[in-house]
């Protein structure tokens, strides 16, 4: 299960993608000019479906006590250029795994992994817990040049775009010992694309559907790719 973890103005770090509020009845404010109790007051899941009318904001501490012994969780950082600005991205890199160490027991922490488009965040994350999972994000192949990489950091994959992915690239990775990960996987194209390039991980909005297709799939199939 992967999720994007962003700090409230009050300083929880909370379960949100993206940059403003506006999907969420919010306005172009961001979450960090928001305290949990104001967010906490705006419907997070009307956008998605009627049905989910209502939910409110999740916090990062709610997501691990109630997912940890269920599922592998990938958390990415979010790091926006105001953020590095203040410093915040840090102080949320710090707030992540202090609730990883609090709330997920020893045996289960293998299978978190931090991931970030940002290099400072994973280094700062290595830093202090350095037998965590690391996963660079990056918006294509050339952003994982050598002299763009994380120093220091005990990477287990690195994740680009689908539209981005290439069997080259993820050639590249396995000679390095690492995984290939890739996002949106939401229709049969990019799921077939996916595979085909040589991806490892596939992270998709419609985790169901996914799984699903994939299991639905025939030899035929796969031959035809």
């Amino acid at each position: 299960m992967e999720f994007d973890v962003q700090l409230s103005a009050d300083g929880v770090p909370v379960i949100y993608h993206d940059r403003t509020l506006s999907r969420v009845g919010g306005g172009r404010r961001r979450v960090a000019d928001r305290s949990l109790r104001e967010l906490r007051s705006l419907d997070f899941g009307a956008w998605f479906d009627p049905s989910f009318a209502g939910e409110p904001l999740m916090t990062l501490d709610a997501v691990l006590r109630r997912y940890r012994r269920r599922s592998a969780l990938f958390i990415e950082i979010k790091s926006r250029p105001r953020d590095r600005l203040s410093g915040r991205h840090l102080t949320l890199t710090k707030k992540v795994l202090a609730s990883v160490a609090r709330l997920v027991p020893p045996g289960l922490r293998d299978s978190v992994h931090i991931l970030s488009f940002d290099r400072e965040v994973l280094e700062t994350a290595a830093h202090h817990a350095p037998r965590l999972k690391y996963v660079f994000n990056v918006e294509s192949p050339r952003s994982f040049a050598p002299s763009l990489r994380p120093r220091g950091v005990p990477l287990k994959g690195c994740c680009v775009p689908v539209a981005k992915l290439t069997s080259r690239f993820s050639g590249t990775l396995r000679r390095q010992g690492l995984e290939t990960m890739t996002y949106s996987c939401n229709v049969p194209r990019q799921a077939i694309k996916a595979l085909r390039e040589g991806a490892d991980v596939l992270f998709s909005d419609d985790p169901r559907w996914l799984l699903h297709y994939l299991s639905r799939r025939t030899e035929t199939d796969a031959a035809q790719i």
